[in-house]
């Protein structure tokens, strides 16, 4: 490849991480990828000192059903899921040299109607933004993805990285909770 192509080609890939980046920290972001059982994504985006995490599982690997609760169990591990979710603890970690604290939660969880088709055999996902703001964002080497080992039904993550100098996927399994953002 020549010098033109080789510059067109790191514009583009400048470009690519720029936009995903914006849309990553934007209130806007939302990538919906494919529902697969037993794995969840996570979508992880460093932009000065804000810290986005973005979380997309279905709703099988959470609460251990995708159809309208049934019975009061269902229901009891539905509003346990929605609050631990809400809360932002036992989700994440960060170093704590970064001094990260929590700004806001946002969640979108499953909302079944009969009339929908999604009642009883269709797919459903959870998906919470998480978003913190860091004193100290230089020192965010790693996130952890505790949530791994709360979710039973998850056996990996598909993890996307985006900050300034690092656009990148990489997998996380419940015995290996820590991903590199470096």
């Amino acid at each position: 490849m020549n010098l033109t192509g080789n510059l067109a080609a790191a514009l583009a890939v400048l470009t690519s991480l720029t936009s995903f980046a914006t849309y990553a920290a934007a209130d806007e972001f939302d990538q919906h990828t494919a529902h697969v059982h037993g794995s969840v994504v996570v979508n992880v985006a460093i932009d000065a000192d804000r810290l986005t995490i973005e979380i997309d599982a279905p709703a099988g690997n959470v609460v251990g059903f995708e159809h309208a609760p049934r019975s009061a169990d269902d229901r009891q591990r539905l509003a346990a899921a929605e609050r631990w979710l809400r809360s932002g603890r036992g989700a994440i970690g960060v170093p704590a040299a970064a001094d990260c604290r929590l700004d806001s939660v946002s969640l979108q969880s499953p909302v079944w109607r009969e009339s929908d088709g999604n009642a009883d055999h269709g797919h459903a996902d959870f998906e919470a933004l998480m978003k913190f703001d860091c004193r100290d964002a230089s020192q965010l080497r790693f996130v952890d993805l505790w949530l791994l080992k709360r979710l039973p039904n998850v056996a990996s993550a598909t993890v996307n990285i985006v900050t300034a100098s690092l656009q990148t996927a990489t997998t996380a399994t419940p015995a290996a909770t820590r991903v590199s953002l470096r």
